[in-house]
């Protein structure tokens, strides 16, 4: 998966480290309050992970279309090279890479139940 030209810069590369690390974190807290539940520090483990460690998280999601934006006008300032606007040709358009077989796969069972 090829990411946007305008995601290469350090505040959405901050951003996506800081929402992946905070969610990691988030995801080994809720493992280890739930293996390792000792009374009332589990309420305190809690609050850390459902209201402390979210800002993180949101903040860090948030950062990665602000750094994406202000890379974009800076593109257009500066005049880097525009970016190819999205063409679609009808004539090199096959079903097999619309992934358009899968979903008459999956959709068919669910037809007979009417």
């Amino acid at each position: 998966m090829k990411l946007p030209r305008t995601y290469y810069n350090p505040i959405s590369l901050f951003g996506t480290i800081l929402s992946a690390v905070s969610a990691l974190i988030i995801f080994f807290f809720i493992i280890a309050m739930i293996f390792f539940e000792h009374g009332e520090s589990g309420s305190y483990i809690g609050l850390f992970i459902y209201i402390v460690l979210p800002v993180f998280l949101i903040i860090g999601l948030i950062l990665i279309p602000v750094g994406m934006s202000r890379r974009s006008k800076r593109i257009k300032r500066e005049g880097e090279g525009s970016p190819a606007p999205y063409q679609i040709s009808f004539l090199t358009l096959a079903i097999k890479d619309t992934g358009m077989p899968w979903v008459c796969l999956l959709e068919a069972p669910s037809f007979s139940y009417y």
